[in-house]
C-alpha cells in the first residue's frame, strides 16, 4: 500500500446556497482495506442525480456527498500520508 493518496480540495453550494469547503478524497482513490471496514452493501446503487458523488470527508472522518454541478472556482488535488485516512477511529457506514 502506497504511504500517499490523493486528495481534493473544493468548494461547492449546498443546496440552501451556502457554500462548502471540503477536503475529500474520492472512493476510487481510498485504499480496499479501508473501504471494506467502512462499507457494507457495496453493490447497491447510490441512487445519486448526476453530478453527486459519495466522497470520504477529511474533516468530519465521514462520508459525504459532493456536488460536482455547483462547484465555486477550482479543485485543488494534492497528495497527502495515507496514515491521515486510515487512523480515523470512526466507523461511518454506508
Amino acid at each position: 500500500m502506497s504511504d500517499k493518496i490523493r486528495s481534493n480540495t473544493a468548494t461547492f453550494l449546498k443546496k440552501n446556497g451556502d457554500e462548502r469547503k471540503m477536503n475529500f478524497v474520492k472512493l476510487n482513490d481510498l485504499p480496499k482495506e479501508f473501504l471494506s471496514s467502512h462499507l457494507k452493501g457495496t453493490n447497491r446503487k447510490t441512487g445519486l442525480s448526476e453530478g453527486m458523488e459519495i466522497v470520504w470527508d477529511i474533516d468530519s472522518k465521514g462520508f459525504r456527498v459532493f456536488n460536482w454541478n455547483t462547484i465555486v472556482g477550482e479543485v485543488i488535488v494534492s497528495e497527502i500520508n495515507t496514515k491521515k485516512i486510515l487512523d480515523s477511529n470512526d466507523k461511518a457506514v454506508v
